[in-house]
């Protein structure tokens, strides 16, 4: 009644390689991209150096501001 489906005898690529050859081929595209991710990492880092040039900036003009009130 129900057919068993029939087993490939030839594999294209071998069960045993399929996972090394993934490895293999993210690195490939890790290795041709780097001047992306270069790129983007540095673009990180500068959005991060300005954020914290802004909050040192912002607390070294009011370090303290429970004491603006008594200064006034």
């Amino acid at each position: 009644m129900f057919n068993k489906p029939r087993e490939r005898t030839e594999e294209i690529i071998p069960q045993s390689l399929s996972h090394p050859l993934t490895g293999v081929v993210f690195l490939m595209v890790l290795y041709l991209n780097r001047g992306g991710i270069k790129r983007w990492l540095n673009n990180i880092r500068e959005a991060c150096r300005d954020q914290m040039e802004v909050y040192h900036y912002r607390y070294e003009q009011d370090s303290d501001p429970r004491l603006a009130n008594v200064a006034v």
